[in-house]
């Protein structure tokens, strides 16, 4: 989960960065955009810190305007844990799951568990195929 979470990070910032730039720009003939250019870097900072967008208080307008950047670390994440249906059905949790739900528990988040199970037949078929690539 660490990697793609620093991914986003960076990709969000160097975009924010660019963003900033232009803002500043834009700001010496629109004294408007002042505010526009806080928030950016309001953002850059809480990402410096290894923090998410989605972390920011932010006003309603603010949440508005930070949707319209697109950015990686500001949009919902799912997690997500594929297990037996006999721990589903018993509640069990394996060391992977348990450790998952430490993490997200650190970060008021949830866990959604579920069983994902192919159709035996399916299966087969799909390893019949060939594939041109």
């Amino acid at each position: 989960m660490k990697p793609l979470t620093l991914s986003s990070f960076f990709s969000d910032t160097e975009m924010l960065e660019r963003r900033i730039q232009r803002t500043q720009k834009a700001l010496k003939g629109d004294k408007s955009l002042q505010a526009e250019l806080d928030l950016l870097k309001r953002i850059i900072a809480v990402l410096e810190e290894g923090k998410s967008a989605r972390t920011l208080d932010l006003t309603p307008d603010e949440e508005i305007f930070a949707k319209s950047l697109n950015m990686l670390s500001y949009k919902p994440i799912i997690y997500v844990a594929n297990v037996s249906e006999e721990d589903l059905v018993s509640g069990e949790e394996n060391h992977f799951v348990k450790e998952v739900r430490d993490l997200l528990k650190q970060k008021m988040r949830k866990l959604l568990r579920f069983v994902l199970r192919l159709n035996k037949k399916f299966q087969n078929l799909m390893m019949t195929i060939k594939w041109p690539f």
